[in-house]
């Protein structure tokens, strides 16, 4: 197979997606990263996209994030030692630990809404305004069209390794 042949495999929009939500991480994370969170790390979104502001069971979270409970574990381990989260049995169940933000957390989350807006005015500028509204939109729309948002007709088989909340919106 040529260069020429094989230049799909470079010239997708996949590869394009995924390029540009790393150069997005980053602008985020530049924003995040100063002082006191410096020990964030581009893994740990996995952790704090997914935690509701209520809080969330590890499982759920894992699950979310599609990695496996031990890998939640482990983020969110970190994560608690950094202050930012902290575990409590769910009142429901007492065999289950909630996952909640501290309020260092919430500080942090803070922190992390600001460089998303950040990384989006960075992005509007690069695109135009008008281009930024329409790729949002049409993301969405993409992204619900598949059922990730858990609310089309296939949302029950996509439900358990839902990464987008019931809402349908995406999340920083």
């Amino acid at each position: 197979m040529s260069d020429s042949e094989a230049s799909w495999r470079v010239e997708n929009i996949g590869r394009a997606l995924s390029f540009a939500s790393a150069v997005f991480e980053r602008d985020v994370l530049r924003t995040v990263q100063q002082g006191e969170f410096a020990w964030v790390r581009p893994v740990q979104l996995a952790l704090f996209r997914n935690l509701d502001l209520d809080g969330t069971p590890l499982t759920e979270l894992a699950a979310r994030a599609r990695i496996t409970k031990q890998s939640m574990q482990e983020l969110v381990d970190k994560a608690e030692r950094f202050g930012v989260v902290v575990r409590r049995p769910d009142p429901d169940d007492r065999r289950v630990k909630i996952v909640a933000f501290t309020p260092a957390g919430l500080m942090m989350l803070e922190r992390f809404r600001e460089g998303v807006a950040e990384a989006e005015r960075r992005m509007a500028e690069a695109l135009g305004d008008d281009v930024m509204r329409d790729l949002k939109t049409r993301l969405q729309a993409y992204v619900e069209a598949d059922d990730l948002s858990g609310t089309g007709p296939n949302a029950q088989a996509s439900r358990s390794s839902r990464a987008i909340p019931a809402s349908g919106r995406l999340k920083a």
